[in-house]
């Protein structure tokens, strides 16, 4: 006696119009995913998956989205970029001891924080975070 195997049923497979068809559909219409994937008889997981991969492939893609040298224009320029100072971290950072801060907050309210021991690094960030 042999025995076959069950017949799996295939996957659907789409075409990448329907699926770009969907995405901008999801991204303009203002209806839901879950709507637009039972419209089109889709498991809305889908949908989702097919959003993340559209919006993965477009930044990986579209890092200049402007070019550079325009017909009307043959010859090359350069683009003028500002470049922000690297934070300067010190080999040994100094660390400060038995600080205390008092943050008065508008209103009727305060912060107040005695802290042993933190380095200057953690402590611009601690204030940065607060602000």
């Amino acid at each position: 006696m042999t025995t076959q195997p069950p017949n799996k049923p295939k996957r659907r497979t789409y075409s990448a119009e329907f699926k770009e068809l969907l995405v901008q559909e999801a991204e303009s219409s203002g209806r839901s995913i879950a709507s637009i994937a039972r419209d089109h008889s889709i498991n809305q997981n889908l949908l989702h998956n097919w959003k993340r991969q559209h919006h993965r492939k477009k930044t990986e893609t579209g890092i200049l989205p402007a070019a550079i040298n325009s017909p009307a224009d043959p010859n090359p320029h350069f683009i003028p970029i500002r470049l922000e100072p690297q934070a300067t971290h010190l080999s040994s950072p100094s660390v400060i001891q038995n600080i205390k801060l008092q943050i008065r907050a508008p209103g009727p309210g305060s912060i107040s924080l005695t802290i042993a021991q933190i380095d200057t690094q953690s402590l611009i960030d601690l204030l940065r975070g607060l602000q």
